[in-house]
């Protein structure tokens, strides 16, 4: 089952994230789209990273103290902690979606 939230491209972290999903200290930045709080295209920044959930091998789920962001491996910004040689140490981190 796909939850809906909204959805982060060109983005990145802050610094890599933890091989502990429970105590991360990442922040996640980007453009968001979806968002009943944010206007399309906004530029933002989360609070701290609180664990990743897999939806599939290019799909995980943020979450944070109070919100969950969509991120796709294809859609991040290139030259970060984001980019794609970082995707498989991300997804390590990551506890099951349904």
């Amino acid at each position: 089952m796909k939850i809906d939230c909204p959805i982060i491209k060109n983005w990145y972290f802050t610094e890599e994230p933890s091989s502990n999903p429970f105590a991360l200290d990442a922040l996640l930045w980007g453009e968001v789209y979806g968002s009943s709080k944010f206007e399309d295209g906004t530029d933002i920044h989360t609070s701290r990273v609180r664990y990743f959930i897999r939806e599939d091998e290019n799909s995980i789920l943020v979450r944070t103290r109070n919100s969950t962001y969509r991120i796709r491996r294809e859609e991040a910004l290139a030259n970060t902690f984001g980019c794609e040689d970082n995707w498989e140490n991300i997804l390590k981190v990551c506890v099951e979606g349904d």
